[in-house]
């Protein structure tokens, strides 16, 4: 039994020190400000790349006025439609109607190939592309100032590659508000923080701009679930640094808890397989690469540490084992948590601490479903929970899994609450009532269509 604490403890410490890079990202993201030099107009050398499948006319028409809108306008528009056959020609002729009146050249190319997925739109466009900047953006994305495109075009020249920030998700319905404040939360911190600690920037393929000639010779991989992380190990093998510019995107809101697991779910397998596949490049890359792998990994680490600090919890309570490094990790997610709150109160939704609850609680439950599809991703396998509706339920509540893991982590913590540990006990008990608390909330959410006070992405 003794044996058992001491291997328990020591793999609690580990977990606990794991933590504080997070901690560091989020308190080095904290009061980070937009600092801007002025834009002057013009025209730059830059080809704006949107892929599209299916998408609704009216976004389409509404990125096309967005960007005429830019102060810097760009040479050309590409909009890459990725489904042969379907609605082409109709929303070209509106497309290029739209962008003649706005003094907008737009090209409407027809993807040739199905499949491949949205990395292979991506190389396709830049070899049909004639600027010398490529800026990528999906098409219900919108950029969030008249000088976006004018920041993009120096940033790419200077340093071959640029991220735009995420200002804001755009959501149209109530469920869309949790989703929508973890996202702006995780993009400051995993994004601006570690940029602000010297770290490997990230890159998201929606409001990428990259040196045309530079994504030639490192085009996406096709065969990456996410294109976007794999192009970023790579070009920080070659020693390329891109900037990130904040608050210069607003993005779409993930649709709902679901769809929003299915997200979270599709991110994971995907940088698990990013970091088997390119494991060698970390290693070159020195401290940046493995910093950039444990940020790769952290992805399956939160559901381990709870399980091993349940199963301790639980030798604690029957006096098997001492109490301090229960109390180390607790305090550790208590930092953690306290570091991450201010990321979540400047998002801009409405009913800010309602919605920054329910995505920590979110954030909590989805822990083991990040797990299984991180490995696997890792070991090359398809994932599990990917394939679920995109509309939203009139009931959405947490699955099986999230139900079984929450209750396993956290009814420990009642253990040591009975005993009298109560900032031990809280740490683990919080999972029940993260659990609790979305059975309770996301199905009221569900029912209500739009929230009144909350923003449209139509006028992003």
């Amino acid at each position: 039994m003794e044996l058992l604490w001491q291997a328990l403890a020591a793999l609690l410490i580990l977990a606990s020190l794991f933590e504080v890079p997070r901690i560091a990202y989020a308190v080095a993201s904290s009061g980070a400000r937009r600092a801007y030099r002025a834009c002057s107009g013009g025209r730059v050398d830059l080809t704006v790349v949107v892929p599209a499948r299916l998408e609704p006319l009216t976004l389409i028409k509404g990125l096309v006025y967005n960007v005429a809108g830019q102060r810097c306008r760009p040479r050309e528009l590409i909009i890459v439609w990725d489904y042969p056959g379907e609605g082409f020609e109709r929303v070209a002729r509106e497309a290029w109607r739209l962008g003649d009146r706005l003094g907008l050249e737009v090209r409407m190319v027809l993807k040739p190939w199905r499949g491949r997925g949205k990395a292979s739109v991506l190389n396709y466009a830049a070899r049909l592309a004639r600027g010398r900047i490529l800026l990528f953006i999906d098409v219900d994305d919108r950029l969030a100032s008249p000088c976006a495109l004018c920041e993009a075009y120096r940033a790419a020249l200077e340093h071959g590659a640029a991220q735009l920030g995420v200002v804001g998700v755009a959501y149209l319905h109530r469920l869309q508000g949790p989703p929508a404040v973890a996202i702006h939360a995780g993009f400051k911190a995993v994004h601006v923080g570690r940029v602000r600690l010297g770290a490997q920037p990230l890159l998201v393929g929606s409001g990428l701009a990259v040196d045309r000639r530079l994504l030639l010779r490192e085009p996406f991989d096709e065969e990456a679930i996410v294109e976007d992380v794999d192009l970023a190990v790579r070009l920080g093998a070659r020693g390329v640094k891109p900037k990130v510019l904040p608050g210069l995107l607003a993005m779409a809101g993930a649709p709902g808890y679901r769809a929003f697991r299915r997200q979270q779910s599709r991110w994971s397998r995907g940088v698990g397989g990013v970091l088997r596949r390119r494991w060698r490049l970390l290693l070159g890359m020195g401290l940046r690469g493995l910093e950039l792998g444990y940020l790769l990994a952290s992805y399956a680490l939160d559901a381990p540490a709870a399980l091993i600090a349940a199963l301790y919890a639980v030798l604690a309570a029957l006096g098997a084992a001492p109490v301090w490094p229960l109390t180390v990790y607790a305090l550790t997610l208590y930092a953690q948590t306290i570091a991450v709150t201010p990321l979540t109160m400047d998002a801009p939704v409405a009913r800010r601490a309602r919605n920054s609850a329910a995505a920590g609680a979110m954030a909590a439950v989805l822990q083991p479903v990040l797990l299984v599809n991180w490995l696997r991703g890792f070991a090359g396998r398809e994932g599990v929970f990917e394939v679920t509706p995109r509309r939203i339920s009139e009931r959405e509540r947490p699955g099986r899994l999230e139900t079984i893991y929450a209750l396993l982590a956290g009814a420990p913590g009642l253990l040591l609450l009975a005993k009298g540990f109560v900032v031990e006990g809280l740490a683990l008990a919080s999972y029940l009532a993260a659990l609790a608390y979305l059975h309770v909330r996301l199905p009221m959410l569900s029912g209500r269509r739009r929230h009144p006070r909350g923003p449209s992405r139509r006028r992003a």
